[in-house]
């Protein structure tokens, strides 16, 4: 069962499962904290597993009108860490997750122990997503409807061919749960999007950050591709890079296993 933050007058929902050193999660756009079942399922044995939805996501509030940009919402999630009294966590987020992070990173670096950044990018939004995803986006913000297929061809973006043969069941739940969400989340939701695609390049900053880090992406992602998380890899001091087989954007349900042991591999510089 999902516990709260109550802040700016809305609700933040979130996952806390499990004992020992903290580690924070932040999930996909359009996702929510299912998409780290089988990592929470393994690694709350030995840590802390605290999974938090955007707002507009799984069981989250509507979205504040104060928390419409990526550095709002960072301090967003520094609220809540602080809300926690957490003093030291890692932290692991995807695709917004990961551009939250690594600004949480350099607004926080004494607070983070190690950084995952998985399936993300901190360059302003590349050309060829920009041609598709914006006009998605306007089409549901005109019709504050979400059409089925525009859901479909999200589907074909978010996830590998495997999981729609291995993960049937989940991404069959997840295209039902898009095409029949609450309408009332729209607006949260299209406002969420459109910071991820207007957003500023924080690339030139990411060499600040100090601690262990890991970039991590799929072999079958275009979001952002093995290119985007090689570079970000390049540009933070002994950042591993690691390129998940047969995964496309979200890679944790793509490949768990894989994605469970670069965590731990990352977990075991804390």
């Amino acid at each position: 069962m999902a516990k709260t933050f109550n802040y700016k007058n809305s609700t933040l929902a979130y996952q806390d499962q499990g004992n020992g050193f903290p580690i924070i999660f932040i999930g996909s756009y359009l996702c929510d904290r299912s998409m780290w079942r089988d990592q929470v399922e393994h690694l709350s044995k030995r840590y802390r597993c605290i999974v938090l939805e955007l707002w507009d996501h799984g069981q989250s509030g509507h979205l504040p009108s104060a928390s419409t940009t990526l550095d709002e919402l960072t301090d967003d999630v520094w609220e809540f860490v602080r809300h926690l009294q957490l003093e030291r966590f890692a932290y692991i987020g995807l695709s917004i997750g990961g551009m939250i992070g690594a600004r949480l990173a350099l607004k926080h670096p004494q607070a983070i122990a190690v950084l995952g950044l998985f399936n993300t990018g901190l360059d302003k939004e590349t050309p060829e997503n920009l041609a598709v995803f914006p006009a998605l986006l306007q089409q549901v913000d005109e019709a504050q409807a979400i059409f089925p297929v525009a859901v479909e061809k999200l589907s074909m973006a978010f996830f590998s061919q495997n999981s729609f043969i291995e993960n049937a069941q989940y991404v069959s739940e997840w295209i039902e749960g898009l095409i029949n969400s609450d309408t009332r989340k729209i607006p949260g939701t299209v406002a969420i999007g459109r910071a991820v695609f207007q957003r500023a390049s924080i690339l030139d900053q990411i060499s600040q950050i100090q601690v262990p880090t890991l970039s991590l992406t799929g072999d079958q992602e275009f979001i952002f591709p093995p290119a985007i998380a090689e570079e970000i890899a390049s540009r933070i001091k002994g950042a591993a890079c690691v390129i998940v087989p047969g995964a496309s954007h979200i890679s944790p349900i793509d490949n768990p296993q894989v994605v469970i042991q670069a965590i731990e591999e990352l977990l075991s510089k804390i």
